[in-house]
């Protein structure tokens, strides 16, 4: 590992790592069997050159984005469990786009445009939970339509005026519609790949920690006022905890985040990618010394720390331990008797004490902890998304699953808590400043830990400039 610049002389670009132990070396210390999930460990250097604003700041570059890609690329629309029965239904729109995602059948889940095809009003509005009716009747003239598209009636006061109608094919448009692992994704490209040659390995990964028998316990929106993606690249690396979130420096992380771990797959063409940060453990980057004591002193026995990680409060002190506990192997052996979700081998103190982030191209994150993200556009405008923060829990095996929340939406003076709301206000000001830099204003990424954020850009590009 290098740690200076003279050091860094010998080491090609991209291959410098922060000092410190990484997280394969964590996974050889690990006393069960390591998952080759967690192995399976690839990165590739894919240059240094600036990242262009204009992906951020440019109404002609979103314009791009929403023809070439958004159009055209498979995308998280909602999950089997939120509309668990025949007729349930709920509304998913993004840019100027809506559909209506319906159980037809038990084990049937199709999507529909969610416009009228008489005048064109949308014909359901339940986009924070879902709804059940036998029917889509537009609210404007009283047109309905099966749950299966197909047209159902023409109200009879005014059915003689479309002798031009034909019945058979008067149907709601389909979108494309294909599931995986609980996920309900749509397509509005009728020549896409399948969605599973689309998510790749991806799946064979999350085989270690399935999504289809969670539960979604919270589902929370906000309008944030920066680009989709600023808020989504947020996640994306973990090096910003030291400013951002300096009451994670002590207490969760025990450290400032560089000792994470980022990995792109096949050559960085893969739609999906991964970043683990390193469990809690004194770390040689800090600009103070943090002995391992002062570190489970300050997560499980002071309080401060803990109550805003969530870590569970210990009565003593640290000198009640057994001799040589470590931080890490504290945490894990009691998070160890809750774990659930773990398909085959035991859980490893790594899966147990960090956090493991996956990225599904272009917006997705799903996490094999609980933890959930999706970031989508707001209608057109380049300086607002949604962001949304989900809870999908691992239940204990035969547990029944209570309903999926539907979402919830804050206003411009809630919050999603304080950690995630630093990271609300830092984008905010970061699309800002992006509109106040001197053109062209071109951004200088770090070669490993900015990795995710230069691969998101590189597939963005693909979608935008390739020819339609």
């Amino acid at each position: 590992m290098a740690t200076t610049r003279k050091e860094l002389e010998n080491l090609a670009p991209g291959e410098a790592r922060s000092r410190g132990k990484q997280i394969q070396e964590l996974l050889d210390e690990e006393t069960v069997e390591v998952p080759w999930q967690l192995r399976h460990a690839e990165y590739t250097y894919l240059g240094s050159e600036p990242l262009d604003r204009d992906h951020y700041i440019s109404q002609e570059w979103c314009d791009k984005e929403i023809e070439n890609m958004w159009s055209r690329i498979w995308q998280l629309a909602c999950f089997e469990q939120d509309i668990p029965e025949v007729g349930d239904h709920i509304v998913y729109d993004i840019v100027d786009w809506s559909f209506i995602i319906v159980r037809t059948e038990p084990d049937t889940i199709r999507g529909f445009y969610n416009s009228c095809l008489h005048r064109g009003r949308r014909l359901c509005e339940n986009e924070t939970e879902s709804a059940n009716k036998p029917e889509f009747r537009c609210p404007f003239h009283g047109i309905s339509w099966n749950i299966d598209g197909s047209l159902k009636a023409i109200p009879p006061s005014i059915d003689f005026d479309f002798p031009h109608v034909d019945v058979e094919k008067f149907g709601l448009p389909e979108v494309r519609c294909e599931i995986w692992d609980g996920f309900v994704f749509i397509n509005m490209d009728d020549d896409a790949e399948p969605l599973m040659d689309f998510l790749g390995d991806i799946t064979k990964h999350f085989e270690r920690w399935p999504f289809a028998t969670r539960w979604k316990a919270t589902h929370t929106a906000k309008i944030v006022n920066s680009n989709w993606k600023l808020a989504q690249e947020a996640f994306m690396e973990a090096f910003h905890v030291l400013a951002t979130h300096p009451q994670m420096s002590i207490g969760l992380l025990g450290g400032d985040g560089s000792n994470t771990e980022y990995n792109i797959y096949d050559g960085g063409d893969a739609n999906w990618s991964r970043m683990t940060m390193a469990p809690p453990m004194p770390n040689p980057n800090l600009p103070y010394e943090l002995t391992e004591e002062e570190l489970m002193e300050e997560m499980f026995f002071r309080g401060e720390s803990v109550s805003e990680m969530g870590v569970q409060k210990m009565e003593g002190s640290v000198e009640d331990l057994p001799e040589g506990t470590t931080t890490r192997k504290l945490l894990a052996d009691t998070a160890r008797p809750n774990a659930n979700g773990y398909v085959g081998l035991p859980p490893t103190d790594v899966e147990l004490t960090s956090a493991i982030q996956y990225h599904i191209f272009p917006n997705i994150s799903p996490w094999p902890g609980p933890i959930f993200y999706r970031h989508r556009p707001y209608g057109r405008d380049p300086d607002k998304c949604i962001m949304e923060i989900m809870m999908m829990v691992a239940l204990p095996e035969g547990a029944e699953r209570p309903p999926a929340a539907k979402i919830r939406w804050l206003g411009d003076d809630e919050h999603f808590g304080n950690i995630f709301n630093q990271d609300v206000e830092n984008v905010a000001q970061v699309q800002r400043g992006l509109k106040a830099a001197k053109p062209p204003g071109g951004l200088t990424l770090g070669n490993y830990q900015d990795i995710k954020v230069r691969w998101h850009h590189r597939l963005l590009e693909k979608w935008v400039n390739r020819e339609i």
